[in-house]
Order: structure tokens, then sequence, then C-alpha cells
């Protein structure tokens, strides 16, 4: 596991960067709960959206602004969350892939007696466990911070809410790298993978209002993280097996593709 070990010690000032923002980013947030939970008027104006509306903000299903569960589920899981885990994972896919192929250090490593599929795969572990390192952390702090903002929260309801946007951006994430090790192009790995998770979430959020689409709505990543309201009922097994299941085949379409190719120099 040598390649795996030197692909986390090179992330390790990253890794110190994005718990120490996230760490901030969520204490100060939730900390702000006290301020929102008796402004019944902030409830008010949202329940005046229409329901596309209130969905796209994290507000469907009766969940309130000013109750714990709607709260955190407007402010971080229909969004924020998952498009931080989403960059994180997306430009650590691209770095290990097609970034080193352009720096020249992936020829170097690869040129060592080291099969090329286990190479790429301890990078695609590496890649996932700093991930699962963020998602667990997000988990703890909100475990520590919403009960002294007086939030009453279950950690089924948060661990299921994290998980679940984590795993979408494990999707995107091993996308970006199966397509950064199957073509060894930054700007292509970085491009339709940014591409995709954008369009895919205009999906989400713009199916509910054309009929044309509605049916489409079912194959947007988004949907599969956030449908079953996991901030309500916890991780919902099927859509968390496909995010993931999705994740694990395109990294591996793109390990089994960089096998079969010649690295740029």
């Amino acid at each position: 596991m040598t390649v795996f070990w030197h692909t986390l010690r090179s992330r390790r000032r990253s890794m110190i960067g994005w718990s120490l923002g996230l760490i901030g980013l969520i204490g100060i947030t939730v900390a702000a709960y006290p301020s929102i939970a008796n402004q019944e008027g902030f409830s008010d104006i949202i329940d005046e959206y229409p329901e596309f509306v209130q969905e796209i903000l994290g507000l469907g299903s009766g969940l309130s602004i000013t109750e714990p569960a709607g709260y955190l589920n407007s402010q971080f899981f229909s969004n924020l969350l998952p498009l931080l885990f989403i960059i994180f994972l997306v430009s650590f896919g691209v770095r290990v892939t097609a970034t080193d192929e352009r720096d020249g250090t992936l020829d170097l490593i690869a040129a060592h007696p080291i099969p090329r599929r286990r190479l790429m795969l301890e990078k695609a572990l590496a890649v996932l466990t700093t991930g699962t390192v963020l998602a667990v952390l997000s988990i703890l702090i909100f475990v520590i911070s919403t009960p002294l903002a007086g939030m009453d929260i279950s950690f089924s309801a948060l661990w299921g809410a994290t998980v679940s946007v984590f795993l979408a951006g494990v999707l995107f994430g091993g996308l970006a790298f199966g397509i950064g090790a199957a073509t060894g192009s930054r700007g292509i790995a970085l491009g339709t993978t940014s591409g995709l998770a954008v369009a895919t979430f205009l999906l989400w959020g713009l199916a509910p209002l054309i009929d044309a689409i509605s049916s489409l709505e079912r194959l947007s990543p988004f949907f599969w993280a956030l449908a079953g309201d996991p901030i309500l009922n916890g991780i919902q097994a099927g859509n968390a097996l496909l995010l993931l299941g999705s994740g694990v085949l395109f990294a591996g379409a793109g390990i089994w593709l960089f096998d079969r190719r010649d690295l740029a120099v």
C-alpha cells in the first residue's frame, strides 16, 4: 500500500485546511440557529413559495426552517454540503490521475515494479478514504454542536443525511477519477464532471416544473441522495447503494482503461 500512503501524505495540508473550514462553517451556522428558531415569520414567507422551490431549498415534506431538521436541511444537506463533497472529491480524483500525468509524476511511479491496476486502485482508495474522513468529521461536528445550540435532532438523522450527500460526492468523484485515468486529460475530466454535476442538479430542480422532463428527475444523483428525506427518515439503503455503486463503476472503468493505454510523457 505504498502508493496509498504516499497519496494520503500528499494531501495532508489540504485535509487540515478542509477540516478547519468544515469545523468553522458548521459551527458558525449551527450557532446561528437560536436566532431563527423563534422567528415564525420565516416559515410564513417560505410557505408562500411554490412547492418545487421549497424542495430545492430543502424545506419540502413539511420541514420548517425554524425547526432543527428543516434548518439543517436548508442550510447544509440540500446544497452546501453535497457541493463541498463534490468539489473535494472531484478535484482530488483529477489531481491523482490526469494532473499527475500532466506533471510527469505518474509515469515515474508506473515505471516501478507495481501493476498499473494496483497503482490506480490504491490512488482511488486514498481519494475515498480522505472523503470518508471529511464525512465522519462533519457528523462529529454536527453531533457536538447541535445540542449546544438547543437543536433536538437524532444521530440517525444526522448520519443518514450526511452519508447520503457524501455518496453523491463519491459518484462524481469516481466519475472524475475514471475520466482522468482513462484520458489523462485534466480539462476533459474536470469539464465533463462539472458539466454533468450542474446539469443533473438543474434537472433535479427543474423537472417538477416541466411535464416533458418530469419523469427524468429520477435520473439525477441529487434525487438519489435526497429522495426519502434522509434528515427525517435516515439513510435510504437503495439510493445509497446506487450512488456508491455508480462511483465505484466509474472509477473501475477508468482503472481498466488506464491499464490499456500509453501514458503522456
